[in-house]
């Protein structure tokens, strides 16, 4: 969990392939896959890797939920939810994103465009889209900024879930120090650089927060 400010999006598009890191000469990034039952160590030199690199290790490995959302305005909910899987070729979509609209609780928006949505429903379809992605890491902006705290809980019971029982690593970015409560890592970062990392040894659960 990172608290927010202090250029923390940009930390997290390193790591998410959207901007080229100048300031290292390589980043690494270490994944765990319970399915796998080991641990796969990415090492990416930046400044070497091609634009169809870059999209191939975003495709198999990072999903980003973004602040903003970035649903595509002229797609309906349920052809942004379509994308991931058509990235990936897969045939049989429509189980996969029911499936995922149920989770997050927007089954009945399908049908519905970006523009018809409340903030907080648009958030819930962003995750929606992430979850389908099915990568190994998952980039999280304040996902529970624009929802209200029973959406906000359902939203991060789910996001632990996804880590307890799918082996997914979640990184949240947030200005809501309750829910730093929850992670296994705590990072704080202030002034643009990293002040601290705590491990939490025992991180609460979704039930105990409050805000």
């Amino acid at each position: 969990t990172l608290p927010g400010q202090c250029r923390e999006v940009t930390r997290m598009a390193y790591v998410h392939g959207l901007k080229n890191q100048e300031i290292a000469d390589n980043l690494q990034i270490s994944i765990n896959s319970v399915r796998a039952h080991k641990q796969r160590a990415i090492h990416l030199l930046r400044d070497k890797l091609s634009k169809k690199d870059l999209h191939g290790f975003r495709k198999k490995y990072v999903s980003f939920v973004f602040q903003n959302f970035a649903l595509i305005e002229r797609y309906s909910v349920y052809e942004n939810l379509e994308v991931p899987l058509l990235a990936r070729s897969v045939k049989k979509r429509k189980h996969i994103i029911e499936d995922a609209a149920e989770r997050v609780g927007i089954s009945d928006l399908l049908r519905k465009y970006p523009s018809e949505l409340s903030g907080g429903q648009q958030q819930r379809c962003a995750i929606a889209r992430a979850l389908i992605a099915d990568t190994e890491l998952l980039l999280c902006d304040e996902p529970t900024g624009a929802l209200d705290i029973n959406t906000g809980k359902t939203i991060l019971k789910l996001l632990s879930d996804m880590c307890k029982k799918n082996g997914i690593t979640v990184v949240v970015i947030t200005h809501n120090q309750a829910i730093s409560a929850m992670g296994d890592k705590v990072i704080k970062i202030k002034n643009g650089i990293v002040d601290s990392v705590v491990i939490n040894d025992n991180p609460v659960s979704v039930d105990e927060i409050d805000w």
